[in-house]
């Protein structure tokens, strides 16, 4: 059984979920929109979402500015709310958000965002993935 690409990144995001002992991974592109998630879904309210929202869209947009220059984003580390979040670009193409509470290490998520990110990168590289719905 052949798995689709879209279901391959939610697969992918579910083994980061559980690995980086995680609250939720999302997989953005670029116009904002989500392809991929995991976790818990009401996790996201109040400030925890403003903040969160902002932080994604800061890291979008320096990919987006990014991809004209060749230039690599480096993966960023915030506070949100109680909550912590690894935003990291894969490549021009995406952004990958893991939101993780007191649980888990930050340095754990780190080892397990770039063992994830070349998985990521492949299956959307292939241009299999099914298009973004906003």
């Amino acid at each position: 059984m052949q798995i689709s690409s879209s279901a391959s990144l939610d697969v992918l995001c579910e083994r980061l979920l559980r690995s980086a002992v995680a609250r939720k991974v999302l997989i953005c592109t670029l116009d904002g929109c989500v392809v991929a998630h995991a976790g818990d879904r009401n996790i996201l309210a109040g400030v925890t979402s403003t903040e969160f929202t902002e932080l994604a869209a800061e890291m979008l947009i320096e990919t987006q500015q990014a991809s004209h220059l060749a230039v690599p984003v480096e993966d960023r580390f915030a506070k949100v709310g109680r909550m912590q979040v690894c935003a990291a670009p894969l490549g021009h193409q995406a952004l990958l958000l893991v939101l993780y509470d007191e649980r888990s290490d930050a340095n754990l998520v780190r080892i397990r965002v770039r063992r994830a990110r070349p998985q990521m990168l492949r299956v959307l590289s292939s241009g299999e993935h099914s298009p973004s719905v906003c």
